[in-house]
């Protein structure tokens, strides 16, 4: 090994996923390593185990980095690898990367500055290939804070690396939503129509580090250059998960419409080309995510163990009681598909988009001709005789959409043993139209798990009263939203909440029992009967 005065120093910026691993990289190839963390406690749980030196300082705060500049020699190389915390927004965005760039590069000084960006900042949808020399506008505000920072560290001469969607051991956002059955793929009608889902993007953390190890070893010949960090073959939703799918023998997840208003960075749709850094010199050790699922041997042990796993259902006298479920919500993760394939019947009007999805969502369970209705009369403004027309259009079109993107919606977790384990009689009550529920019970082989189907243009209060009264026994209610419980108690009915898609607490102030799936007893424990 060199003498230490002729050493390369390095600073790296953030000490997590990908910082600590390149700092035990770069320590074992010679490097002077010293890291910085956010928080003391970092600092001290790592300095107590690392070979190198670590401290607690924030790079968004001016004074800390003059402060720990003042008591260090220049460093030929910092690499910025620092992460902004979970729900910080905008500001920590601001603060953690522009203003974290900017002093490191005005503060710090060191020889040459490396920043690991995103390939976030091309906002590309139309499945197209993009490298380095496209044109990166980002749309969102997060996004333009990312391309904001790239130009801070270009400036200066710095290098910048775009890296597309980090995984690895006890990192996989992909695996992790696909075994608890909350994947999806991405369906547009508008074009271009996604039949596939969109494009995924994906780069493996041992790849990160030997790209960012290979980049500071030859920083002087690669100075002022940016440079895509990702696989070499992106992929189709569809592809990954169909492989997922044969892997781990569970359902292909449900083709759903794109709800383009979800994503922190922006809705896109594109292929990112890596082909540049590879001329450098560098490779990536797993070529696309199956390699890596096929191969990195800790990677799907590490997320099978994130992955919550049901509780037995309890006893329950069955004999007594009838049993009714509300299809989508609770028979189906189904809510987020047919209110973005609802809004995505709207994308041609922006003047009255926004307004149309917050109605849409703020009117859950509702008929979708009484939606419609409110739409074209009091959003479009349209003339009264002008709306039944508009009304039959749209139902039209929007039958047409749920029919091609319902049936894979996916079942809700634990309901089909649930409801094969109850022995009494069982119901499901729905306001969407008849024809729609028994097309999707029949597509997941449930239609006989029922004794009978009510749906649109049945009012629920009346099928729960009926079955009440008919069946002489108590009758259970599983519904997702306010316009349920309120049916349940027209009916006089007990009822059971199920959490709905987007986690709001619809049910606020009023004593129920509220489940989030059906896979420790539906909820039947704290259920207070009556006698």
């Amino acid at each position: 090994m060199e003498p230490k005065s002729l050493l390369k120093r390095v600073l790296v910026a953030g000490c997590g996923y990908i910082g600590e691993l390149l700092c035990d990289r770069l320590h074992e190839s010679g490097w002077e390593v010293v890291a910085l963390t956010h928080s003391k406690e970092s600092a001290e749980r790592l300095g107590a185990v690392k070979p190198y030196k670590v401290s607690a300082v924030s790079i968004s705060d001016a004074e800390a980095v003059a402060e720990f500049a003042a008591d260090q020699e220049v460093f030929d190389v910092a690499v910025h690898c620092a992460a902004s915390g979970r729900g910080e927004g905008t500001e920590g965005y601001l603060q953690v990367y522009r203003d974290g760039c900017r002093h490191l590069v005005d503060i710090l000084k060191p020889g040459r500055v490396i920043y690991t960006s995103s390939t976030s900042v091309y906002p590309h949808a139309d499945g197209e290939i993009v490298d380095e020399a496209t044109t990166a506008s980002p749309t969102t505000a997060t996004a333009r804070i990312l391309r904001e920072s790239e130009d801070i560290v270009l400036h200066a001469n710095g290098i910048v690396l775009r890296l597309a969607g980090l995984y690895g051991p006890g990192r996989s956002v992909l695996l992790r939503n696909f075994l608890e059955g909350k994947a999806s793929i991405d369906f547009r009608e508008q074009p271009p129509v996604t039949v596939d889902g969109r494009w995924i993007n994906q780069v493996h953390r041992t790849d990160v580090v030997s790209a960012l190890v290979h980049v500071l070893d030859n920083h002087t010949e690669l100075a002022g250059e940016i440079f895509n960090v990702s696989d070499s073959r992106p992929m189709t939703q569809r592809a990954v998960y169909r492989a997922m799918s044969r892997r781990f023998d569970k359902p292909e997840p449900p083709t759903l419409a794109a709800n383009l208003s979800t994503k922190k960075r922006g809705w896109t749709n594109k292929r990112v080309s890596n082909l540049k850094l590879q001329g450098t010199g560098w490779h990536p050790f797993y070529s696309c995510y199956l390699d890596a699922l096929e191969h990195d041997m800790s990677l799907v042990p590490s997320i099978l163990k994130q992955v919550t796993q049901p509780t037995p259902a309890p006893l329950f006298p069955y004999e007594d009681f009838v049993f009714v479920f509300d299809k989508d919500g609770v028979l189906f993760n189904s809510e987020p598909v047919k209110l973005a394939a609802f809004e995505s019947l709207f994308e041609g009007f922006p003047e009255h988009y926004d307004a149309i999805c917050t109605f849409n969502r703020s009117n859950v369970g509702a008929p979708r001709p009484d939606k419609l209705e409110f739409i074209f009369t009091h959003i479009f403004n349209l003339e009264r005789s002008e709306v039944p027309a508009k009304v039959e259009e749209y139902l039209e079109r929007a039958a047409k959409l749920v029919t091609r993107v319902l049936p894979n919606a996916p079942v809700t977790k634990g309901v089909k043993d649930f409801i094969l384990g109850a022995t009494c009689k069982k119901y499901v009550c729905s306001a969407a139209p008849q024809e729609e529920v028994h097309e999707h019970l029949e597509h997941h082989r449930m239609l006989d798990f029922f004794d009978d189907v009510f749906a649109h243009p049945h009012r629920k209060a009346e099928v729960l009263r009926d079955l009440r009264e008919t069946s002489g026994k108590k009758v259970v209610f599983w519904g997702d939203t306010i316009r349920d419980y309120q049916a349940s108690l027209e009916a006089g009915v007990l009822f059971i909440g199920v959490e709905r898609y987007d986690k709001a607490d619809v049910f606020v102030g009023l004593e129920v029992p509220v489940i989030a799936n059906f896979a420790s007893g539906g909820g039947l424990g704290g259920l207070v009967v009556p006698e």
